[in-house]
């Protein structure tokens, strides 16, 4: 939604954190390969990633400005809201992917809720009402992503 706004090096590191988050509870399902691979196209960006950065210390200093960091973190809890189960692994990857992005705790959850949001809008994007609430939604994240907090 928000992707393409990122530089190249910012693209490759959100496929390393989106691939963390996929990894993170042992399973290797068709789901999150599918996923990924639509996180890519929407990137632009070749679906390849050295494991090796997947398995190292979160690295987030690409991110370099408010707004690169919101989109990541939106995009991140966006994905990892996409369907209906979430794994306590996964959970807990993203909590710590949030903490290197140094976001408040009150952040987190508005993030965690927007995804939420968002993607019951996208369950049936024909629906004229979950059609506005989502043009709202998206309004929403623009906003957060200009207002830094203090």
């Amino acid at each position: 939604m928000f992707l393409n706004e990122l530089n190249d090096a910012q693209k490759r590191a959100m496929l390393v954190l989106a691939s963390r988050i996929t990894q993170a509870d042992g399973e290797d399902s068709a789901d999150e390969h599918e996923a990924l691979d639509a996180l890519c196209n929407e990137m632009e960006i070749p679906f390849e990633f050295d494991q090796r950065a997947v398995l190292a210390d979160i690295d987030v200093s690409m991110f370099d400005s408010h707004r690169a960091r919101v989109i990541a973190g939106l995009e991140l809890m966006r994905m990892l809201h996409a369907d209906d189960y979430i794994h306590e692994a996964e959970l807990a990857e993203i909590k710590a992917i949030c903490r290197a992005f140094k976001f408040p705790e009150p952040w987190v959850a508005t993030m965690t809720e927007w995804a939420k949001r968002m993607a019951w809008t996208e369950e049936d994007p024909l629906d004229h009402q979950r059609a506005e609430y989502h043009d709202a939604l998206v309004t929403y994240a623009n906003r957060i992503m200009d207002d830094i907090w203090r």
